[in-house]
């Protein structure tokens, strides 16, 4: 079966910013009222010589990064508890892996007594406190998970002196050895799969701290003059509601990201939608968010937005979008990844888990979209996927990328109205469903297993929770941090 039916010839204009090829995607069919369309996986870039088939973890083979033609070098001051073995020989490796891709990692390892373990958070935080912390190096520890916003006051810290952190969870690190490597010894760790996945993740963390890209996007003209923005959200204090927006574009061989704040009194929203529906962004929030991120990217000749959010969308956030992005076309995707009861089967698998990819649309939105300007899809992002072995010519694995059953996104598009009568519904859901599929594998704090909604909504929802969770002083020093012209990525990872 085809669907030919719902797409029209696309006009030139401001839809031209969103790209589609017939290569991008497979009409599967219909199944009843649904549409079924198979998305390709967009690729990445690790430079010039090396385009991945599809995933962030294939960089294994890579023996330089994104921007590692020139040797990037950075010194890491790191506190760990003196009893703790794992941690000190994990340091020797990250100094040794790093090395193999073209990247100086100087470590200033700092032994604690063991006593001060569950201090070492507060290592971290007088160091900054005494401006003993200077730009150009990355102070991190060994910790234990522990509540009372510790780690958000280190981040905190981060934003506002412009020094990047890295923080190594202990007890993650004991998992790995004690239970996925535990018939390995110490000096052999790296020959065993997990452990050498957590080094690399480590490694990429540290490059994108340093001020590296480890990739890209390899489809260049998905994002071509597009800047993608994350709004979230988090309660304060009962009557105070923060707003953030993280926004990150992609301009050739930089990357560019910005943050930016708002604070609102918990009054402004309709107590009744708050009862029965939950925290969404008012009116002049999403102006303040977008107006700003706008002021920021129009620099770098921005001519279009693609915008996630985790919250729901109401009308009024609508005219709030309207106001702050006049002139420019946007596309607004609601992200819902739980909460609903939807699931997507593929009786051909073993465990009838779908293909990630996979993309199902209601035939009454693609009927419907010219009159309403909305759509509602569900897209497979965590299920099988297909990944290259470069050991064996160009045959491909599977993978599951799931534990228990396969939870599917629920995306509710918006579009500018610019954007209604020129773009048709299958497009939009194929463009929309590619840079999901593209924007969870660009998050370079996960290179094995990559969170399920864009990158972008979860740094715009930890910035909530930091400002949301330190104490006054340093929750103005964020604000006002965020308010002289954004706040880099790699300070809030």
């Amino acid at each position: 079966m085809t669907l030919d039916r719902y797409v029209t010839k696309v006009r030139e204009g401001p839809v031209d910013l969103f790209r589609v090829s017939r290569n991008d995607y497979t009409v599967e069919g219909e199944v009843g009222s649904f549409a079924l369309l198979s998305i390709h996986e967009p690729k990445l870039s690790f430079g010039e010589q090396y385009i991945s088939a599809s995933f962030p973890r294939e960089f294994k083979d890579v023996r330089r990064f994104y921007t590692g033609d020139k040797q990037l070098k950075v010194g890491l001051r790191f506190y760990y508890s003196s009893n703790d073995a794992l941690t000190r020989n994990l340091l020797k490796f990250l100094e040794q892996g790093a090395r193999r891709l073209n990247f100086q990692v100087d470590i200033t390892s700092i032994p604690v007594p063991a006593a001060s373990q569950g201090n070492l958070y507060d290592y971290v935080i007088n160091d900054f406190r005494r401006g003993s912390v200077t730009p150009g190096t990355i102070i991190g520890a060994a910790v234990t998970p522990l509540g009372k916003g510790l780690f958000e006051k280190v981040k905190a810290y981060s934003i506002v002196r412009g020094v990047p952190t890295h923080l190594i969870n202990v007890n993650r690190l004991r998992e790995i050895v004690g239970k996925d490597c535990k018939d390995f010894q110490h000096q052999n760790l790296m020959r065993c799969g997990a452990y050498s996945a957590y080094v690399l993740n480590n490694i990429v963390q540290l490059y994108a701290k340093a001020g590296g890209i480890p990739w890209a996007p390899g489809d260049t003209k998905l994002l071509e003059q597009i800047a993608v923005v994350g709004l979230s959200m988090a309660k304060m204090s009962e009557e105070y509601i923060i707003g953030t927006a993280f926004s990150v574009t992609y301009l050739g061989k930089e990357v560019k990201s910005f943050a930016k704040a708002f604070t609102f009194e918990r009054g402004v929203l309709d107590k009744d939608v708050l009862r029965s529906r939950g925290i969404y962004i008012p009116r002049q929030v999403a102006k303040e968010l977008l107006s700003g991120i706008n002021s920021l990217c129009r620099q770098y000749n921005i001519k279009g937005y693609v915008i996630f959010q985790s919250p729901m969308v109401l009308d009024e956030e609508l005219e709030g979008v309207k106001d702050a992005l006049k002139g420019f076309p946007w596309i607004l995707v609601h992200v819902k990844s739980r909460g609903f009861s939807k699931r997507i089967y593929d009786v051909g698998t073993e465990d009838w888990a779908p293909y990630r990819g996979l993309c199902v649309i209601s035939k009454d939105y693609l009927d419907t979209f010219k009159q309403t300007g909305f759509l509602k899809a569900v897209l497979a992002v965590t299920g099988i996927a297909r990944i290259l072995r470069r050991d064996s010519g160009s045959s491909a694995q599977e993978i599951k990328l799931y534990k228990g059953t396969p939870k599917p996104l629920e995306l509710e598009v918006y579009v500018s109205i610019d954007l209604t009568n020129r773009l048709d519904a299958q497009h939009l859901a194929v463009y929309v469903s590619r840079v999901v599929l593209l924007l969870n594998k660009l998050d370079w704090e996960a290179y094995t297993t990559w969170p399920k909604t864009p990158f972008v909504v979860k740094y715009a929802q930890r910035l909530a929770q930091i400002i949301a969770r330190v104490d006054e002083d340093l929750r103005e020093a964020v604000l006002k941090t965020t308010s002289l012209g954004g706040v880099e990525l790699r300070f809030i990872m």
